[in-house]
């Protein structure tokens, strides 16, 4: 019989689950049509993980054709990141697994709900973000 080692994988799997948080800021700006301007940042808790950790960090990351950071904001990684979240998420059910459950999903509420650029329909948008955020924080 052979059996498959997936330990790095699942190792590498892990750390991003325990320390890797996702924040969604929404700030105003002079430079933007709705006046506000969303950015999504994944960073990690602490400053960066242990060195031993990182050949199983860097293993998972590379599955996503993401390059270990410090933080990620470019939309490239970002969109990397979902793609790599929701196929180990569609294969194994991960999401519940991660530590920062709430931040994870309303990035990935604003993914499936991007902002719009006209001020009215922003505002309507910021206000079903008020409000997922209040639905989320309540069951945390």
């Amino acid at each position: 019989m052979m059996v498959h080692d997936d330990r790095q994988m699942w190792t590498g799997i892990g750390y991003l689950m325990g320390a890797l948080r996702f924040k969604v800021h929404v700030s105003k700006s002079s430079s933007s049509k709705a006046g506000f301007k969303v950015k999504m940042l994944i960073r990690w808790a602490h400053p960066s993980p242990p060195m031993h950790a990182l050949p199983y960090i860097r293993h998972v990351l590379d599955m996503g054709g993401l390059e270990y950071k410090d933080e990620w904001s470019k939309q490239e990684d970002i969109a990397r990141f979902v793609v790599l979240i929701n196929t180990l998420d569609k294969e194994y059910n991960i999401r519940d697994a991660f530590v920062d459950r709430g931040g994870l999903h309303m990035f990935m509420w604003v993914v499936d709900n991007p902002p719009s650029c006209d001020y009215e329909a922003f505002i309507e948008w910021a206000k079903a973000y008020d409000s997922e955020s209040e639905m989320v924080e309540s069951q945390l």
